[in-house]
Parts: structure tokens; sequence; C-alpha cells
């Protein structure tokens, strides 16, 4: 696969919600699956992609 296939989805919210988010969009599409939460010091929310 070339990197013309291939998106990337950011997600940011509360831990949950974002999570979830991930979840749903990686079983519609072909996916390698959410990443790694991403936080950064001193925010609630965090970040992942998909």
């Amino acid at each position: 696969m070339n990197h013309e296939n291939v998106i990337t989805i950011e997600i940011r919210g509360q831990e949950p919600a974002a999570v979830e988010a991930a979840q749903r969009i990686s079983e519609l599409f072909l996916s390698s699956g959410p990443c790694r939460l991403r936080r950064t010091p001193g925010e609630a929310e965090v970040q992942v992609l998909v």
C-alpha cells in the first residue's frame, strides 16, 4: 500500500469518548486500529489517531 491511499484521523476529547470514537471509525474502514493515546501535560483532553 502506498501513502497516497492512507489517511489519518485525529480525535481529541475526553478519554472515554475519544477511545470509543476511534474504535467505531476503525470498524468502518480497513484500519490498523487506534494508535496509543497521547496526552499533553496540563490538558484534560487526549489525542488518538486512527
